[in-house]
Formats: structure tokens, sequence, C-alpha cells
């Protein structure tokens, strides 16, 4: 996106998988009522009793406080020890396997466009513990390479969206039997390059991604940047970020968001310049989306941390084997990133120039599908 200088030393923070902004202003999901009517109609008693109670007896459970109270109903029995409670708690015994029950019921179906801006979807009542807080949290539970047996409770579920859902959370599926996933733990990005000067990190804790955003802040200085804006799209995206060794400063940072139902890339809530209208995407039932954001750093040490986020963010959309089309954008007075995007990486013009909302700027939309991609990322990927 944008080419800007900036500078910021920021003290990198400890791990400790806190997933959600302790600041209640900063909240982008409020937790609806549910009529206990609307489960049982929905839900697989049966499933549910069968690997609780059955096959998998010994193992705890992650699910939604809803979710946990409509199996106490069914069996009184089952003790609430057998619950792990999301929270915002540092996880000190890691588990090697965990039983996890999602009710995917309200995500069943992509749409091809939204009629809402970012202050329309801050307002929509999106599940605290929706799939993506649940999955999210049984991945920090889980030990280096645990697994977790996903099993999707409601009665008709699309797999297809419950794989993105799972890999959107940094699990890899190993296998599917039945009602089941399997998915294993995936071990976070980390590495040192440029002679062992700067460092490569893929972010999972909030607290990292709080220091990301600050960064973003002072970089974008000329551009509206909207903190409980940005904050919405965290729990669907990947980030990654690039700091010195030695001073810990941030040099440069990617964010990577997923499209899933009722979970709109940003690109989708901005409006195509000169319209009231947003963009529409083709087959999304059939294509997966994702829409990178990287602001270019203009510095040496910037260029090359951009250079090294764009490599691993196209690796990694290509081994997810997930996502089809890639969206990102540029501000049409600082073309440098997206001429990087089409030359390396064979991105094309989308024909649309959006406007994100107040956030200022005339930004090209630009896209890569696998086909454009990988024959001419393949000799930058080496």
């Amino acid at each position: 996106m944008g080419k800007q200088k900036a500078s910021t030393k920021i003290e990198l923070p400890p791990q400790d998988n806190i997933l959600n902004k302790n600041n209640p202003d900063e909240s982008i999901t409020v937790i609806p009522n549910i009529s206990e009517e609307n489960y049982y109609r929905v839900l697989n008693t049966e499933l549910i009793l069968d690997k609780v109670n059955r096959k998998y007896r010994d193992l705890l459970i992650i699910t939604s406080e809803h979710i946990k109270k409509f199996i106490k109903k069914i069996d009184s029995n089952i003790e609430d020890n057998r619950f792990l409670e999301i929270n915002n708690k540092i996880i000190k015994n890691k588990r090697k396997n965990v039983l996890v029950l999602i009710d995917f019921s309200e995500y069943q179906k992509y749409e091809t466009a939204f009629d809402l801006d970012f202050f329309g979807l801050k307002k929509m009542n999106l599940l605290e513990n929706n799939p993506l807080s649940v999955l999210r949290y049984s991945w920090s539970c889980l030990s280096e390479e645990g697994a977790a047996i996903i099993v999707p409770i409601n009665i008709n579920h699309n797999n297809k969206i419950i794989n993105r859902f799972v890999r959107c959370t940094n699990f890899k599926i190993s296998k599917q039997i039945n009602n089941e996933i399997h998915a294993v733990k995936r071990n976070l990005m980390e590495y040192a390059f440029d002679r062992d000067r700067l460092i490569f990190k893929e972010a999972n804790d909030m607290k990292e991604i709080g220091l990301i955003q600050d960064f973003a802040k002072s970089l974008l200085t000329k551009y509206n940047f909207n903190f409980s804006i940005d904050s919405l799209f965290i729990p669907y995206s990947d980030f990654f970020y690039c700091f010195r060794k030695e001073t810990n400063e941030i040099v440069s940072f990617l964010r990577y968001s997923w499209y899933l139902p009722k979970h709109p890339l940003p690109c989708m809530l901005a409006k195509i310049k000169g319209t009231t209208n947003a963009i529409v995407l083709e087959k999304p039932e059939d294509y997966s989306y994702g829409e990178i954001f990287s602001p270019f750093v203009n510095s040496l040490t910037g260029a090359k941390a951009y250079k090294e986020l764009t490599k691993n963010i196209i690796r990694h959309c290509i081994e997810q084997n997930e996502n089809n089309i890639v969206f990102t954008t540029y501000d049409m007075k600082e073309p440098k990133s997206g001429g990087f995007f089409k030359d390396v990486f064979g991105f094309q013009d989308s024909g649309h120039i959006l406007k994100y909302g107040d956030f200022g700027g005339d930004w090209g939309l630009i896209k890569g599908s696998e086909e454009q991609i990988i024959p001419i990322a393949s000799r930058f990927l080496k």
C-alpha cells in the first residue's frame, strides 16, 4: 500500500495467548440472546452425547458458553471440570488433545457483496464465542503439535466452509472421519534473515498485534488509522512482522485477512470511487478469497523486510491450498507496492479504485489467482 517513512522502537512482549483486548470500548463483538429452542432445532443431540460420553469421554471439552449450557441441559451428569473456559488468562498447562464442539449453523453460506460500511460491521452482532474464538482458544490450549478433534454439532453443515475456519485459525487438517475433523496445531513462523540482523515473525498474541497496530498508526500518519475499525479484522487475519534483532524495533508488517461467512474482507466494505457501490465477488462458494494489507516502508531495511513478508505470505497462501484469489491495494499516488505485486507475483488490475471509508486516499485494487501467481512466484520463492 502507501509508501511511508517510519521507525518505531517497541519493546516486544512475552507470548501469553491473550485473545481479546481488555478495553471494553474496543470490543468488536457482543453475545446475543440465543433461545434454547434454536439450539434444539439445529444441534445434533445424539452426536454430542456420543462424542462427549463415549468416544472422547477422557478429553476436555472446548465450546461456547451457550453450547456448554445446552450440553449440561441434555445430560446433567457431565461435570463442569470437563470444560475448558474460554477467557483471557495465560494457559500454562498445555494439552496434547482436546475435543472441540462448534455450532456452525449461522455460518453456512457466503455473500457476493456486503451492503454496509466499516462502522456498519462494527455494529453487527457477531458471536463473541463464534467458531473463530473457540478455534483460536483451542489452538492456544494445545502443546506443540497437539491435536484438536473438531466436531461440527449442527445437523447440516458445509464442510468446505468449516475447513476454511479451521485453517484460518492456524490448524493443519490431518484427516476427516465422518463428522470429525482432526487438526494439528500449526507452529508459527519465526527466523532470522539479512545476515541475522532482522527477525521475521508470525504473531498470534494480542499484545504483539497491538504493537503492530501502534506501528501502523505511526507509519500511516497522513491517513486516518482507526484502531477500533482495524481491530474488526483481527479474529480472521494472520499477522506477520519484521523487527531488528538488536533493538526489537519493528520495521515492517503484513496482515492477511480471510473471507469467511459474516466476516467480509476490508475491500468488500470499501466503496468504488465516485459511487456507493461495493465490489462483487465471483462465486465465493467456489473460490477462496483473501486480502493483503502491507504498507511499504521507504528505506533499505524496510524494502528487505517487505520482500520477506510478501514472499512468505504468497507461499503461505499457496501451501494452504485454500486461497485461490488474493487482493491487495495501493495508494494511487504511490504505486511502488502495487508494481511489486504485479511484477513479482503476477497480480493484475481489477479495474476498481476504492475509498476505504474515512481512511483517506484512493486505492487501486489488484488481484492475483493461483494460475497467475504460481508460475511467476516460483522463481522468487526458491
